[in-house]
């Protein structure tokens, strides 16, 4: 009997995490408007044109970050 306890919070741990898995992909998607597999492919096609070089006085902003504050 206790092993079916087990069974069910383990169950009941998996469906909590899952949820909360899918509520913070949803607020990232809100965030920049869209999702994250769409936000890759645009920084694939505009990185050669917004990456920088970092020099001995700063380290350049990553093309990541240049095209979400873009995006906001």
């Amino acid at each position: 009997m206790e092993s079916s306890d087990s069974d069910s919070e383990i169950l009941f741990l998996a469906t909590v995490i899952e949820a909360e898995e899918e509520e913070q992909r949803s607020k990232k998607k809100k965030k920049n408007g869209m999702s994250q597999e769409k936000f890759y492919e645009l920084l694939d096609m505009i990185r050669p044109d917004i990456e920088k070089q970092d020099t001995k006085f700063r380290l350049a902003i990553p093309s990541e970050e240049r095209l979400v504050t873009c995006l906001r």
